[in-house]
């Protein structure tokens, strides 16, 4: 049913949407025009709609007109990157330094897609679905703050589902895996701290140069020498910024770093390993230090039953020669599995490939040249709709 009630005109809108996306595109928690035109697309649908969820979330529901059912959300995140476009096309950035370099913008057309094929046979439909379009997903998170104010309520949600643009994958291609899919990301933000002094003569003061050095390299031994080889995680330290002159010790030293893990118990570990390992480091060199850890998004753990289920509908839809559910996970992060409610409710991603060679779709999420075509949005639109169909019609 649901490639029946996908026509070539819902196609043509959601490539229409993502390219006007694409040319206006708005950061974390500013996307107010992106949210308005979600909004008014949604209440020409007759979807119910709720606007200024963490801000500048949305939410539109579709209640099925054959009674009472169970609830699915599909969730679209509706943030671009501070990036310059390097592309040069009909529908290029139109905001100097913002970019849809991740697509998102292709995430919210598609949502709007499969919110349009469902509305023509909500009549047909037992159960309803929900549509979170969410704020914030390359941080700080947006996803958390939308459970936090009751969309996972009201009606009660029973499984969370997700689509992700991929560079990865060819155009088209649904790339899934059960289990671990994406991993923790937790951050660690260092100051320490020492009256400087003069380059010729380190002795009279502390080298937070070679201090902060010592912790970088004790940092980067906790995954090598603690933890299991094949228990996959990733502490780095991506900046570590001391000192203004050559002959000067400075009295500050900035040091970044993420955490990420696949197995929750596994980033429980790493977190405080951390944070005692910074605090030995001053203790031991007798220095102050400020050290703010963020916990961030959670390991990304899909549902068995559910990717089952996408499994399924993917094959029913664009091919079984189309469809690989056997692809690892990766160290990337993503906050959609916070609607999945540390587990209590099945949640399930997965890609959408866009790679096209011959079209010059050759680049991978957060490039300057990132680009897709119709096809896999329209692959999307497909797969999305069929998903939730299959869902909400399973005992």
């Amino acid at each position: 049913m649901s490639e029946d009630i996908i026509s070539s005109e819902i196609i043509d809108e959601v490539v229409r949407i993502r390219e006007h996306l694409h040319m206006h595109p708005e950061l974390g928690f500013e996307e107010v025009e992106t949210a308005k035109l979600v909004a008014e697309k949604l209440k020409s649908l007759g979807l119910e709609v709720q606007t200024g969820i963490a801000k500048t979330g949305v939410v539109g529901l579709l209640r099925g007109g054959k009674g009472n059912g169970k609830t699915i959300l599909v969730r679209a995140d509706m943030d671009a990157l501070p990036l310059q476009e390097m592309n040069e096309v009909p529908y290029k950035s139109k905001v100097d330094g913002v970019m849809h370099a991740c697509g998102h913008d292709a995430h919210v057309a598609i949502a709007l897609g499969v919110a349009e094929a469902l509305a023509k046979i909500k009549d047909q439909i037992k159960g309803n679905v929900k549509f979170v379009f969410q704020p914030a997903e390359e941080g700080p998170g947006g996803a958390k703050p939308m459970v936090n104010e009751g969309v996972l309520e009201n009606p009660k949600v029973d499984a969370s589902v997700a689509l992700h643009v991929a560079g990865d994958f060819e155009e088209g291609v649904i790339a899934i895996r059960k289990g671990k899919f994406t991993a923790s990301a937790d951050e660690f933000h260092v100051v320490l701290k020492s009256p400087g002094g003069h380059g010729s003569a380190p002795h009279m003061t502390k080298d937070l140069v070679t201090i902060g050095t010592l912790l970088t390299q004790a940092l980067n031994l906790i995954v090598s020498r603690e933890v299991d080889p094949l228990d996959s995680a990733v502490i780095t330290v991506g900046r570590f910024q001391a000192g203004t002159r050559h002959n000067i010790i400075g009295d500050t030293a900035l040091i970044d770093g993420t955490i990420r893990a696949l197995d929750p118990k596994t980033r429980d570990y790493l977190f405080e390993r951390v944070k005692t390992t910074i605090e030995t480091f001053a203790n031991l060199y007798n220095i102050e230090f400020e050290n703010d850890m963020i916990r961030g998004y959670p390991v990304g753990i899909n549902d068995d039953g559910l990717t089952d289920l996408i499994i399924e509908a993917a094959k029913e839809t664009v091919g079984k020669d189309k469809v690989d559910d056997s692809i690892p996970p990766i160290m990337g992060a993503e906050d959609f599995f916070e609607f999945g409610a540390n587990g209590k409710i099945p949640a399930a991603m997965f890609w959408v490939g866009v790679k096209n060679e011959k079209k010059g779709y050759t680049f991978g999420n957060h490039s300057s040249r990132f680009d897709l075509g119709p096809k896999s949005l329209e692959a999307g639109v497909k797969v999305m709709t069929k998903v939730v169909l299959k869902f909400l019609e399973s005992e």
